[in-house]
C-alpha cells in the first residue's frame, strides 16, 4: 500500500475506542512500576490523572483505604512516643 492508501484506509476505519486504547497502551508502556509511584514521577503523574478520569470511584477508595491505614499508624505511633516519654520521665526522676 502506498502511503495515501494507508491514510485512506486509516481514515475510512478510524475509531475512537481504538486510539483510546492505543493511548493507554502507550501510557502503560511508559510506566515504571519500581520504586517509583505517581507522586514522583511525570508519566506516572500522567497516567494517575489519565486514569482518574476512568476509574474516579475505585481511585477514590484506595486512597480512602490508604489515608485510613496512614490514621491508625499515625495513631499507633503518638501512642508509643507517649508510652516512651513517660519511661523517660520515670527514668530521668
Amino acid at each position: 500500500m502506498t502511503d495515501v492508501e494507508v491514510v485512506k484506509h486509516f481514515k475510512k476505519n478510524f475509531k475512537k475506542e481504538i486510539f483510546h486504547k492505543l493511548i493507554r497502551y502507550m501510557l502503560i508502556k511508559q510506566v515504571h512500576f519500581g520504586e517509583s509511584n505517581h507522586v514522583n514521577n511525570l508519566t506516572n503523574t500522567s497516567f494517575y490523572n489519565a486514569m482518574q478520569g476512568y476509574y474516579k470511584s475505585k481511585i477514590d477508595g484506595i486512597q480512602k483505604e490508604y489515608s485510613e491505614k496512614r490514621d491508625k499508624r499515625e495513631a499507633r505511633l503518638k501512642e508509643r512516643i507517649a508510652v516512651l516519654e513517660m519511661k523517660i520521665q520515670e527514668l530521668n526522676d
